[in-house]
């Protein structure tokens, strides 16, 4: 496949078997009675890649899963999804990735993730080479760091994207909080930084959500830190000042994937010219419209449809 990406994802691509539950999660021994449940594909950075094709926006993806069922289902949707697989590596003795999430009726969510192949995930950089010059932003998932090299491909890989002036986004939602530290082999390197409210502060325990912030922005010196609030909108610091954005007006029915979707919207942005405002304002929207259905790809089928439901139910024109 010779397609331009404009956009290059390094990350998870897994299997999602969501279950809700009625009532909070306590987990002792003994047996629960799921209202429902749902399987569909997922991972954070196909997750985002199949959002930004939808939106017209050419994604590559380089990822990881096993020589099984789930793994062929994978790869089957992101071709229909129109997303390049020419950097999935399929593993003969490793099994797909598999990630169990509980959501509860107060539509909490809590994961549980076997990332398996995806561990092996290793950046061929010799061979992204040409797509990641092309590239207008390079993304890469924190579960990164959680992979066999220990996160080794992340900082390669985002140095080499530096070098050709490309921006890079880092998607902080899946780092292991004991590898917070191996943040600063980035420093410098990253352009973009989202992550969630929890985890920003589950990552700076001691700190209040504002130290928190100007911790995170000092260990990367990113441009812009996006901070997802939920159903509060979002937060940027640019490492002097915060502007919240405002939510969208909708009902809530599964959060899984809403991460996810916000940064597609983010990024789909940035690359359309849209200064870090009005990119979050697209990103929220995105996050929003997801919350709406289950799964973690619940999105608009292209922009003609986001830009009709920003219409209709977000407090912002990007005109």
């Amino acid at each position: 496949m010779g397609e331009q990406c404009d956009v290059l994802l390094y990350g998870d691509l897994v299997l999602d078997i969501i279950f809700y539950l009625k009532d909070q999660l306590v987990i002792t021994s003994g047996s629960y009675i799921v209202e429902n449940a749902y399987v569909s594909p997922g991972g954070a950075a196909a997750n985002t890649a199949v959002a930004l094709s939808r939106l017209g926006v050419s994604s590559c993806l380089i990822s990881a899963v096993g020589y099984d069922v789930v793994g062929k289902y994978l790869l089957e949707d992101l071709v229909k999804e129109n997303v390049s697989i020419k950097y999935v590596k399929v593993l003969e003795d490793k099994s797909s990735g598999i990630v169990v999430s509980i959501v509860t009726s107060r539509r909490e969510k809590t994961l549980l993730s076997y990332r398996n192949a995806c561990r092996e995930n290793i950046v061929p950089l010799i061979e992204v080479l040409n797509e990641l010059k092309q590239a207008k932003i390079v993304y890469a998932s924190g579960y990164m760091f959680d992979n066999v090299d220990q996160g080794l491909s992340l900082v390669k890989l985002f140095n080499t994207t530096r070098e050709y002036g490309v921006k890079t986004f880092l998607e902080l939602g899946g780092l292991p909080f004991n590898k917070v530290k191996a943040l600063s082999e980035l420093k410098g390197l990253v352009d973009f930084i989202t992550l969630n409210e929890w985890e920003l502060g589950a990552y700076f325990k001691a700190l209040d959500a504002s130290q928190a912030l100007i911790k995170l922005h000092e260990m990367l010196r990113p441009e812009i830190v996006f901070v997802k609030m939920g159903d509060k909108g979002s937060i940027l610091y640019d490492g002097h000042e915060t502007e919240v954005v405002p939510p969208c007006n909708v009902n809530a029915v599964d959060p899984t994937g809403c991460g996810d979707a916000y940064n597609a919207g983010v990024i789909y942005g940035l690359i359309h010219g849209l200064n870090p405002v009005k990119a979050a304002q697209v990103g929220n929207a995105m996050g929003a419209y997801k919350i709406m259905g289950h799964g973690a790809r619940f999105f608009p089928m292209n922009i003609s449809e986001l830009e009709a439901f920003m219409e209709k139910n977000c407090p912002w024109n990007l005109g």
